[in-house]
């Protein structure tokens, strides 16, 4: 059965009219955010280039802030190219296979905006205007900076590529306020810098946009064009937030594109040796130079490569980041960064030119220093207060908006599209059916059905959210995957369905109880049903309760069995004899290993396992609703609790404190970043 022919007979038409009248669509737009890689740095060294231990010396080796490169890396597909998984571009496999593979700028953008399927080895079907020049963002990306011994292109052609030169590539990237330059990537080193377009003969490398990466390119900052399907023309990659960064008041700025907080005051500690960098950030903290984000001692960091990298705009000079940015002391110099230079010199670590954005190594006592942390996307809470209140959001910790004046009958949080930013899938019930809230300015009809259970969960592993809906007894239940296509996972009709990566795959298995008589099967990889229990459980959630990477399953079995739980897809453990009648799970402290949070009833009271050793209460009411989310962005969960009519909805902040954040009691909370933010 299609889903697209499932219809559910409208009683009044004018149901439709009347749901586009109330629909808010408020007018914004919203760029999507990227996960920076890792260099693929692993090691490090003291001021003589001996190789040491990494553990707290704060180099990138020991750090290895970034996504975690997928194995393998690159992926031959037969056909003449190399698809690189982890940003998801699609390279020429022989970048040396022209008759002159050392050109000037203009020659080499016109062969490549002409390759085609029969040249250079392709068999896959494009066209004259498929392939491009790839800008510096791209071409820098192919850099591997871990290897010791052998250059980046050494290293390429033993990924599968053949022919990669030891020498520099033309980026589309050209110099802005100096049109006759271009900037260059040197396969030798890593070394970002420039050539002169009509004279210099460099190599080039074709590239073309392939499917969705584990950590995706990002836009150079250039919109001049200079020629055609150049960096300016193209603009590949992830378009910039807009503001792209955040004044935090508190002596941080946030850079919206990545993440990532950095100190507003960039130049803090002056000119310094690479050791008294490293030592400068490892201990900044709160209530130093400007601080008052309550930060501690090994929060900071010196930034990687890849990071301080981010920050350029290729399209600005002295110094080269976006306009209208709100750092202060920019110096128009060099800044260290935490990754040492891996081969051919004895030259110590990579720094970054805020005049132009080179990239080179040095070893000089003065480049200057940027710290930065890690950034914690908050998360809005989304809350129903019934029919004549609606549906509202509360954005960022601060401010309360109405979503829709209707009231809804489920409300489910998930990125559907992929972008970084949750979407709301909400159903209005029989007569309008289900609509997503898309990157909170766009509300889409999702189907005419009304659902009976809508989870969300990335079950084929590709970054994007999938839907999973219930639509009842006859119907059963679908998945609607990567935004686009409807696909039916079963014929029955379940009572719970729960989304998480049991089995630390990398891809969300589906967890759905069937009721008593049949019980609970878990749906793993996208591929196998496979039996979890034989009972069916009254409550059932997911949480990773060790920090082991896999999800593990929480439920309440009932009164006179309890609750357990399934750690790391292989051991059933009894957590609690007593039923509950909410569970829920969120890393309340902040150090990677969820929280689980019992309501046992009146009487009993809200219980909280901590770190998955001890029980601690919470509070003595019995409440109507648990949820969990990062409210203040600290990266620690707040519990969310309605505590019912004339008490109303509070927070439990940084583990710590009650603050009250509603006098209504509402009929559902969830949270979800909906403002990217």
């Amino acid at each position: 059965m299609k889903m697209e022919n499932i219809r559910m007979p409208f009683k009044i038409k004018i149901l439709l009219s009347v749901l586009c009248f109330l629909i808010y669509q408020p007018i914004f737009s919203f760029a999507g955010k990227v996960d920076l890689p890792r260099t693929g740095q692993t090691t490090c060294y003291n001021s003589s280039r001996e190789a040491i231990e990494c553990d707290g010396t704060g180099q990138d080796g020991d750090i290895q802030a970034g996504v975690e490169w997928p194995d393998p890396r690159f992926a031959d597909n037969g056909n003449g190219t190399i698809t690189d998984n982890l940003t998801g571009l699609i390279w020429l496999k022989n970048p040396s296979c022209m008759k002159w593979p050392k050109v000037n700028w203009d020659s080499a953008m016109e062969f490549v905006n002409g390759l085609a399927n029969g040249s250079c080895g392709l068999t896959d079907g494009s066209i004259a205007g498929d392939w491009r020049l790839p800008n510096l963002v791209e071409l820098e990306s192919l850099v591997n900076l871990a290897v010791e011994g052998e250059s980046p292109a050494e290293w390429l052609n033993n990924q599968g590529f053949t022919n990669v030169q030891s020498s520099e590539y033309w980026s589309s990237t050209t110099r802005t306020y100096y049109s006759g330059f271009s900037f260059l990537v040197g396969m030798n080193y890593g070394q970002v810098y420039h050539g002169i377009q009509f004279y210099e003969d460099y190599y080039f490398w074709p590239v073309r946009a392939g499917q969705t990466g584990t950590a995706e390119t990002w836009q150079t900052g250039q919109k001049i064009v200079y020629a055609n399907r150049d960096d300016g023309d193209i603009q590949a990659g992830m378009e910039w937030p807009e503001p792209r960064f955040n004044d935090n008041g508190d002596g941080t700025v946030t850079d919206k594109l990545t993440g990532l907080v950095w100190l507003k005051n960039a130049n803090a500690a002056g000119t310094a040796t690479r050791d008294q960098a490293l030592e400068f950030c490892n201990n900044l903290s709160s209530g130093t130079h400007g601080l008052t984000d309550g930060s501690v001692a090994g929060d900071w960091r010196l930034p990687n490569r890849k990071e301080l990298f981010s920050l350029i705009d290729y399209s600005q000079n002295s110094p080269s980041l976006p306009q209208d940015n709100p750092f202060e002391n920019v110096q128009v110099s060099d800044y260290w960064t935490s990754t040492n230079l891996g081969y051919g010199s004895i030259l110590n670590a990579w720094v970054i030119n805020m005049e132009y954005g080179f990239v080179r190594s040095s070893y000089d006592k003065d480049p200057y220093v940027w710290p930065v942390r890690t950034g914690h996307t908050d998360s809005d809470a989304i809350i129903d207060f019934g029919s004549g209140t609606g549906l509202w959001a509360r954005y960022n910790n601060t401010s309360w908006t109405k979503l829709h004046s209707l009231s809804p009958e489920i409300i489910a949080t998930g990125d559907l599209d992929g972008n970084g930013q949750d979407d709301c899938v909400i159903d209005f019930g029989s007569g309008i059916g289900i609509y997503v809230l898309y990157n909170n300015t766009t509300w889409t009809k999702l189907h005419g059905l009304s659902a009976e259970i809508i989870a969300t969960g990335d079950l084929d592993g590709n970054g994007k959210d999938d839907c999973i809906i219930d639509f009842g007894s006859g119907v059963g239940i679908y998945v609607r995957y990567n935004d686009q296509a409807w696909a039916k996972l079963h014929s029955l009709s379940p009572e719970i369905i729960k989304t998480g990566d049991l089995d630390g795959s990398g891809e969300d298995d589906c967890v759905i109880d069937f009721g008593s008589g049949i019980g609970v099967y878990v749906f793993y990889n996208n591929t196998l049903w496979t039996k979890l229990h034989s009972s069916s459980p009254e409550i059932m959630t997911i949480g990773d309760l060790d920090g082991s990477g896999q999800d593990d399953c929480i439920m309440d079995f009932g009164s006179g069995v309890g609750t357990y739980v399934r750690y790391n897809n292989t051991a059933w453990t009894k957590l609690h004899s007593l039923s509950p009648e909410i569970i829920t799970a969120g890393d309340l402290d902040g150090n990677g290993e969820d929280e689980c949070i019992l309501d046992f009833g009146s009487g009993t009271g809200i219980w909280i396992r901590y770190n998955n050793t001890s029980w601690t209460k919470r509070h003595s009411l019995s409440p109507e609703i648990i949820e969990t989310g990062d409210l203040d962005s600290n990266g620690e969960d707040e519990i969310i609790i309605d505590f019912g009519a004339g008490i109303g909805v509070y927070v439990y902040y940084k583990n710590a404190s009650w603050t009250k954040l509603h006098s209504l009691s509402p009929e559902s909370i969830n949270t979800g970043n909906l403002d990217n933010n």
